[in-house]
């Protein structure tokens, strides 16, 4: 019997897929078996993320060859990385060949050292967390912008003279637009969102908001707080307090994040209840300011 590191990876796989493989009698352990395989396979697959390796310069390489008859080839010591790299890039053009880089070793005589996983600092880890948020935001942004239909070219005033042309920058435009007919508007791009000088924690501030929000929406959303009275959304409001000054006084990080995200959230709905948001306020068709506490 030969190891397989997919099967023998899963305690108790091999001997499950064995009595399903070769079942003695057709009896009820046998459906249990197969149970036990259906869920197995309705367990969510986890994806594997690569991982960064740190390389030293001296780390040991080894080049290993498709065809038996060369001889693989090792580097190590000064220089190792730099050399292997170089002679890879050689005979890949021609060689069927793999380029390997040692990531642990048992010998007390090799000092050379081997490859590390690296492991961003924290600092690190924020900031790429940030830019792919960033960048998320930015593929949502451009996804929602309209098509360009056409453009127009204008030179700058001169003495009350200027040249001016229009040109369509999707082909067939004009033509839909004669199908249908109508009137059609052309707007300018939309200007540069203004940041304000508190974004920068009013806006990570606004997503532990949101968030908390998703995380409760099955307890009714918004229809479901509406229904409270005034006294009840107060009351909310202390209570959720007290949870985060439970928090702050265990110096729970993460529980400080999600209460007084609550909190917040609780204030919000209160003013909701009040109707002195001008959402709720376009709501009741009156203004926010003739709202009355």
């Amino acid at each position: 019997m030969t190891n397989n590191p997919t099967i023998d990876g899963v305690p108790g796989l091999r001997a499950l897929l064995e009595r399903l493989a070769y079942p003695k009698d057709c009896d009820d352990g046998y459906f249990d078996d197969v149970e036990l395989l259906r869920a197995l396979l309705e367990v969510p697959v986890v994806e594997c993320q690569p991982v960064a390796l740190s390389i030293p310069e001296e780390c040991p390489h080894l080049i290993v060859f498709d065809d038996n008859d060369r001889e693989s080839m090792l580097f190590a010591g000064a220089g190792s990385r730099s050399a292997a790299l170089k002679t890879w890039e050689k005979i890949s053009m021609s060689w069927n060949a793999h380029l390997f880089v040692r990531i642990e070793r048992n010998s007390r005589d090799d000092r050379y050292p081997s490859a590390e996983a690296y492991t961003a600092p924290p600092e690190v880890a924020a900031l790429q967390s940030t830019i792919a948020q960033l960048q998320a935001r930015i593929a949502e942004l451009e996804s929602a912008r309209g098509e360009p239909v056409m453009k127009l070219e204008a030179e700058r005033l001169l003495q009350g003279d200027g040249e001016y042309a229009f040109s369509f920058v999707k082909a067939g435009w004009l033509e839909e637009c004669r199908k249908t007919g109508g009137e059609f508007l052309l707007f300018t791009a939309p200007p540069a969102p203004v940041s304000d000088k508190y974004d920068e924690v009013l806006l990570p501030f606004l997503s532990l908001m949101r968030a908390e929000l998703h995380a409760n929406a099955h307890k009714g959303d918004r229809p479901g707080w509406l229904q409270m009275d005034r006294n009840t959304a107060v009351l909310e409001v202390f209570y959720h307090l007290g949870k985060l000054h439970q928090a702050v006084h265990r110096d729970e990080s993460a529980a400080i994040k999600e209460h007084a995200a609550d909190v917040a959230n609780m204030c919000m709905m209160l003013l909701d209840v009040c109707a002195c948001l001008d959402a709720t306020a376009a709501l009741n068709n009156k203004p926010s300011t003739e709202v009355k506490p």
